[in-house]
């Protein structure tokens, strides 16, 4: 399902970027379409809004989970544009969806070994969540019910093991994606890569 063609690259140097996009992912929508919007997120943990038509107003923040340490390396938006998901230090994923409150509706849990999620992409379908770690990349089915039992609600994308990956860019039609290995200046191993996958259909 998953073909991957590999090519030398050089570390990339930007946590943050626009189009409401923040950590390397694809854009959730169209920006001509959407309010001027600038998500970020930082080392102390926290996942910030910005409305760039008022470059002085404070910005919209989420909560950061009570026990959950610094650093999001990594956020992206939701299809339709009504959540956003943080990448987290400690192998989670916070789902925060808007007209909910600051705190997180769900968290979802990579294995304990995996790594910081360092990067996070969403597909076109809407259902699944590209999410890198240290280990692996993985796709999330984010309508898997969680109470199903013995069922994997991911599925590993081979290529990355071991590094930072510092980048996922997946295109319109969600049919190729290319991911980026380094680790920008931060903690972390990185073996300098770039890999271009042509994904099969998704539902």
């Amino acid at each position: 399902q998953f073909q991957a063609q590999q090519g030398q690259s050089p570390d990339g140097d930007e946590a943050a970027s626009t189009n409401g996009d923040g950590g390397g992912g694809s854009t959730p929508f169209d920006s001509k379409q959407a309010a001027p919007v600038l998500m970020t997120t930082s080392i102390d943990g926290q996942c910030l809004l910005w409305d760039m038509r008022a470059p002085r107003a404070l910005p919209h923040s989420f909560a950061t989970p009570q026990k959950t340490p610094p650093w999001a390396a990594a956020a992206c938006w939701s299809r339709d544009g009504r959540r956003i998901y943080v990448g987290r230090r400690n192998n989670t994923i916070d789902e925060y969806e808007f007209g909910m409150g600051a705190q997180p509706v769900r968290t979802l849990r990579l294995p304990a070994n995996s790594g910081p999620v360092t990067a996070l992409a969403m597909m076109d379908n809407g259902r699944s969540l590209i999410c890198a770690s240290t280990d692996n990349v993985r796709m999330w089915d984010l309508e898997q019910p969680a109470d199903r039992r013995g069922a994997t609600p991911f599925q590993i994308i081979p290529g990355h093991h071991g590094g930072t990956v510092s980048c996922i860019l997946v295109d319109a039609s969600s049919r190729y994606m290319i991911t980026t290995s380094g680790n920008r200046g931060w903690d972390g191993s990185s073996n300098n890569v770039c890999l271009g996958y042509e994904l099969g259909p998704t539902r």
